[in-house]
Parts: C-alpha cells; structure tokens; sequence
C-alpha cells in the first residue's frame, strides 16, 4: 500500500509539473490527512499557475489589440484555443483535487 501510494504521489507531481520534490521526502513523516493536504497544496499551486497564465494571455490579447485591431483579430482565435486549454488544464487539476481531499466545490 505504501509503495503505491508513493507512486500515486509522483504521478500527482508529474501531472502538476512541479518541480517540488523535497515534498516527497516530508510527505514519508506526515500523518495520511497531512499527506493529503500538502497533495492538495501542491495541486492548488497547480492550479494558481494557470489561472496566472489566463491573466496573462488576456492582457496580452488586450495589448495586440490596442496595437492594432486587425492584428488582434488574427491573434483572438489562436489565444482563445491557448486559454480554453488553460481552463481545461484547471479544470482536471481540481478534479484531481477533489478526488484525494474530498473536498469540492459548493452546489449552493
């Protein structure tokens, strides 16, 4: 159970692309609830990520535009496709959030 668990812990890193690692180490010390929060930590930061990379080819959009409309209007359909893979990307990170803390998002 251990070994696989250890194993679940780096595909949770790899698919999150952090380069974190010294997590494993403390992970082995922590009580299984604080195994999963620092997991969750390190997914939430995940997802921090691209919710930054959304704000930046927004603005970026922003800017091509005010440069020049016609340019803006070539670029909007390739930077769309970048930010709906972004969304994408956020949205499997909190289903794997959720999958290991039990923890989703309110209904209400």
């Amino acid at each position: 159970v251990c070994q696989a668990y250890h194993l679940r812990i780096i595909q949770i890193h790899k698919a999150v692309k952090l380069p974190n690692l010294k997590y494993i180490a403390t992970l082995r010390s922590k009580s299984m609830e604080e195994k999963i929060l620092l997991i969750g930590k390190l997914i939430q930061e995940g997802i921090e990520g691209e919710a930054e990379a959304l704000k930046d080819y927004n603005r970026e959009l922003a800017e091509i535009y005010a440069l020049d409309a016609e340019t803006g209007d070539k670029c909007a359909p390739v930077i769309a496709e970048i930010i709906s893979d972004e969304l994408n990307h956020i949205a499997k990170l909190t289903a794997l959030y959720t999958e290991l803390t039990g923890i989703a998002e309110n209904k209400e």
